[in-house]
């Protein structure tokens, strides 16, 4: 079944963040997800593809609109810039500067 596969591979890959974060002392951002073993990669590959299916899926109960705050955050721990991670940090982001 799709949710029993998504469960499993989210533990796996939540251990695998784990792991990362003893070794590195930060969450792994995309990069680092890019430059993992091919098995990282499949299994956040194929957790991404059922997480899209079971969002696309009207008659799952699970459904993105049933629990809005299940997301791929979970997943795409890239999707921010690394300056809003607290635990990597880098240059701040200029503001722009009006011109009055």
């Amino acid at each position: 079944r799709r949710n029993s596969r998504m469960n499993e591979l989210k533990k796996e890959l939540k251990g695998w963040e784990n792991m990362f974060q003893r070794k590195y002392g930060r969450k792994p951002t995309k990069t680092d997800i890019q430059n993992s073993s091919e098995e990282i990669r499949a299994a956040y590959r194929e957790y991404q593809q059922l997480k899209h299916k079971e969002n696309s899926d009207p008659l799952c109960e699970s459904s993105s609109e049933l629990h809005p705050s299940s997301s791929m955050a979970e997943v795409d721990v890239g999707a921010f810039a690394p300056s809003l991670n607290k635990a990597h940090p880098t240059n701040p982001i200029p503001h722009a500067v009006s011109g009055e």
